[in-house]
């Protein structure tokens, strides 16, 4: 997958050298506009988007060109979000050898029943995208090994009606007999519970490149970042570590799955 510039990390280029410019620190920039360090590193590499009142105080301190600056984040990097999902994240799921997926609300998009698809997405365009990702994963020429590790309330939280979430749950079963998938639910009582952050996904490419993807409230991020990636796949083996073998994560989505019947 070519790696390309993205709006965010345009803005985050242009204000590291400006504040170099200026022999500023990163902590002495941090200090006057009123954020953390680590704020302004996230900024500077592109890992997050500036907010509207942090780009009046960057130009005033940095020099800026305003009306640049402010038309390039208003049409692009806040309209980034859908097209780095659409474009950059599915071009690293297309050539994945394998995946690893964490997450704490709802069940992965590629373990998704249709039934249980219809309920989280919006439209029939994106059910029909899911479900053609989901075949490409599990039943493709190049399958890629699929890590799926959930949160054990995800099998208990009712999405849709109780005849989905039941139906959805065997679908799950059913897809961990699949040779390339491996799914392992995290216990509700489980201390690591406590340490759950957002969902991740991260994609070992063809090429031995590792690419990864953060689910946000609002829009997602990919994510290339060598040490970033390392501190995601350090944060799964922590939560795997507490997890469910796989003969008996099978046995409670079923055991769960015979509950939503009842």
């Amino acid at each position: 997958m070519a790696v390309h510039m993205t709006a965010k990390s345009f803005v985050g280029m242009e204000i590291r050298r400006a504040r170099e410019a200026q022999k500023m620190s990163r902590a002495k920039l941090a200090k006057t506009v009123l954020v953390s360090e680590s704020l302004v590193a996230a900024w500077e590499t592109g890992r997050q988007a500036i907010r509207p009142e942090h780009i009046r105080e960057l130009i005033g301190v940095l020099k800026f060109d305003a009306e640049m600056i402010e038309r390039i984040v208003t049409e692009l990097v806040n309209g980034e979000g859908v097209p780095e999902w659409e474009g950059r994240w599915l071009a690293a799921e297309k050539l994945a050898t394998s995946l690893w997926s964490f997450e704490t609300t709802l069940v992965n998009g590629l373990l998704q029943s249709p039934e249980y698809a219809q309920t989280v997405l919006s439209s029939d365009e994106l059910i029909k995208e899911r479900l053609e990702r989901q075949q490409r994963v599990l039943a493709g020429d190049s399958k890629p090994t699929l890590v799926a590790l959930m949160d054990e309330s995800i099998l208990r939280r009712k999405v849709g009606s109780a005849e989905t979430m039941a139906a959805q749950l065997e679908f799950l079963a059913d897809c961990a007999i699949c040779d390339n998938v491996f799914i392992h639910i995290v216990p509700m009582d489980c201390g690591i519970c406590s340490k759950f952050s957002t969902p991740f996904l991260i994609a070992t490419l063809d090429d031995g490149r590792n690419v990864a993807y953060t689910d946000g409230a609002i829009s997602g991020e990919v994510i290339e970042r060598p040490e970033d990636i390392a501190a995601l796949r350090k944060m799964f083996e922590l939560f795997r570590a507490d997890a469910l073998r796989q003969n008996e994560t099978v046995e409670l989505i079923r055991k769960v799955a015979q509950q939503w019947m009842e």
